[in-house]
């Protein structure tokens, strides 16, 4: 097998999976079946490839890196230790956060490959067959109704073909995206995500690097104004406006049970734990918002990974984003910080996941910040 047939399986596999995990609604065996499969294939490429050498270097170059992110994804098992008494109650949480430092690795492994665009190629590529389906069930299925994170099919799948196109079919497709974002999937936070991601790639030439440098802190900052803003919205002028969708309530209620259970620091432990799942049944304000919760969990992966990491994990998290942005800052990578941004809206609003998950916006962000895209396009421009 040659390499680049290989980083374009990959590529196509982590798709695949991301799309399988979210339709199966996060079946379990789905996810043991296909992370066991990913170990494999990057077991088989090392030993098999002679690559040990390579690994090495690669766990040196990023060990700052593992160690935030180790401390991010582990610091679940002090706050369960404070809050329950025992480090984990799901031994999955163990695997789980193994897997997470394990796809970090390998993503900075096809990371440091000079055949790495073959690993975005198709990755891609899945997503843009996703989209013309997406399109086929809408004339066949008019009355067709998806999820609000399916629109990140439709998303990826555009901005691959937006690299195939030249200015004017560039300008169409934009346009039709976003009509069919907005209009007919009703994705109203992908569509955002979507104009967020060309209006940097539009602007970035005129955004200095000093600037840059602190993307992670300008995004933290705004990740802040954000859940104070939807709250705000919330407590001041009803949960049923067209802006915040209840969301703000929602948020509120995980950071106050988080609060009044002294959990702020290490978190309350994994979302697997008893203790996590009593936080929309503690709820007993309107209804239809207790559902959501009960369906829906945080709706805000910030606000889920802060509650369950706790200050110390979150501040764990964003030093690890700080450093992967400073190395795509100072290597001229605009796509990977534009997808950067598209994700951190969809981390936003979105569900709730953990950065080093195959779920659609966890796996985007890791990747984004890890697999540089230089060489994606041969088209002037982005």
């Amino acid at each position: 097998m040659t390499l680049k047939i290989f980083y374009s399986i990959v590529g196509f596999i982590l798709a695949f999976a991301s799309t399988l995990i979210h339709y199966s609604g996060a079946n379990e065996i789905f996810i043991l079946v296909l992370a066991t499969f990913l170990v494999a294939i990057f077991v088989f490429k090392i030993f098999l490839g002679e690559d040990l050498a390579w690994l090495v270097s690669i766990l040196s170059k990023f060990k700052i890196e593992i160690f935030l992110l180790s401390v991010f994804v582990t610091t679940p098992f002090i706050g369960s230790f404070i809050n329950t008494g025992n480090i984990y109650n799901d031994p999955k949480a163990i695997l789980e956060t193994l897997f997470r430092i394990f796809l970090f690795i390998f993503l900075a492994y096809i990371g440091s490959s000079k055949y790495r665009i073959y690993f975005w190629r198709y990755f891609l590529l899945f997503f843009a067959f996703g989209y013309v389906l997406f399109i086929a069930s809408y004339i066949i299925f008019p009355n067709s109704e998806y999820s609000n994170s399916s629109g990140i099919i439709p998303f990826l799948g555009a901005i691959f073909i937006h690299f195939k196109l030249h200015n004017f079919l560039r300008i169409v497709l934009f346009i039709f995206t976003l009509i069919f974002l907005y209009y007919f999937m009703e994705a109203r936070t992908i569509a955002v995500a979507y104009v967020f991601f060309h209006f940097y790639m539009i602007t970035e030439k005129w955004i200095g690097i000093g600037i840059k440098k602190h993307i992670s802190n300008v995004s933290l900052v705004a990740i802040i104004s954000v859940i104070v803003l939807f709250i705000y919205i919330d407590e001041n002028y009803g949960i049923w406006n067209a802006i915040t969708s209840g969301r703000g309530t929602i948020w509120l209620h995980y950071l106050s049970y988080s609060y009044e259970n002294d959990s702020l620091l290490f978190g309350i432990g994994h979302s697997k734990d008893y203790l996590y799942s009593l936080i929309p049944e503690s709820y007993s304000g309107n209804p239809s918002i207790k559902m959501a919760m009960i369906l829906g969990g945080a709706h805000n992966s910030f606000v889920y990974m802060l509650i369950t990491k706790g200050i110390i994990g979150f501040m764990a998290l964003f030093a690890f984003i700080y450093l992967l942005i400073i190395r795509l800052v100072f290597s001229r990578q605009e796509l990977n910080i534009g997808l950067y941004f598209a994700s951190i809206i969809m981390l936003l609003a979105l569900g709730q996941s953990t950065i080093g998950g195959l779920t659609f916006e966890s796996l985007l962000i890791l990747i984004s910040l890890t697999v540089p895209m230089n060489g994606l396009t041969k088209i002037k421009g982005y």
